[in-house]
């Protein structure tokens, strides 16, 4: 599932022992938000990508109403330049595998990789940045991940760009792009241009209109490419 540009991605209510698995999260104000009590739940797989508040949030408990969330594992999930601090978490949850599994990949946290093993110490990389990420109060990201996703910057001139599409992991200046309404968005294009082999012509998409409401919106395809228009 893609859930984009709404003030909550998902919210859970009251939530116990699910899966989220495979899912993306991007310009929502909150990519995934846990509200009251939300316990045993498994969180892996997912990017949280470009979210004004937070990729994912655990509310604060209510001594009235719930104990907040408790024993959730959040593990091998890509956090992408989140707005306030990509996470928020009142509760106690667990935020790796243990080593070598590892815990989540943090745009914002990739110090040098130069040790591995349980503790670290030892002389040569792994794959896991040297120094844990502390989230909140007791939770912490023993082992953040190094490698990320495929992020492509792109400095688009005025007129026409002729630009192709990462075969994995399709993250364009910070963005999921898996339509031509975020590679609009992405890129700042007023206009996608893609070639329908099966009408032998070109089909266009306007910035300006949501994908849901606009006929002419189309799905990316990896390995392909098109035609980005900027005005300026």
């Amino acid at each position: 599932n893609h859930v984009f540009g709404h003030y909550r991605g998902l919210l859970q209510v009251w939530c116990s022992y699910n899966i989220f698995d495979s899912n993306i999260a991007s310009n929502n104000g909150f990519g995934l938000q846990f509200q009251q009590e939300n316990t045993f739940n498994i969180i892996q797989d997912n990017i949280f990508t470009r979210n004004s508040w937070r990729g994912l949030s655990f509310n604060p408990p209510n001594p009235s109403t719930s104990p907040g969330s408790t024993s959730n594992i959040i593990i091998h999930n890509y956090f992408l330049y989140n707005g306030l601090g990509q996470v928020l978490d009142y509760g106690d949850n667990q935020w790796d595998d243990g080593y070598p599994s590892g815990g989540n990949y943090w745009s914002d946290w990739q110090q040098p990789d130069q040790f591995s093993g349980v503790n670290q110490d030892i002389t040569g990389s792994d794959g896991i940045v040297d120094v844990p990420r502390v989230i909140q109060g007791s939770n912490v990201d023993h082992y953040p991940l190094v490698c990320g996703l495929t992020d492509r910057n792109l400095n688009l001139v005025s007129g026409w760009n002729f630009i192709s599409i990462p075969a994995e992991y399709p993250i364009i200046n910070g963005l999921y792009v898996d339509s031509a309404y975020e590679l609009a968005q992405a890129t700042g294009a007023a206009m996608v241009s893609s070639w329908d082999a099966d009408t032998q012509s070109y089909v266009n998409f306007i910035s300006g209109f949501h994908l849901s409401n606009d006929p002419q919106d189309f799905p990316i395809e990896l390995d392909e490419a098109y035609w980005v228009w900027r005005a300026s």
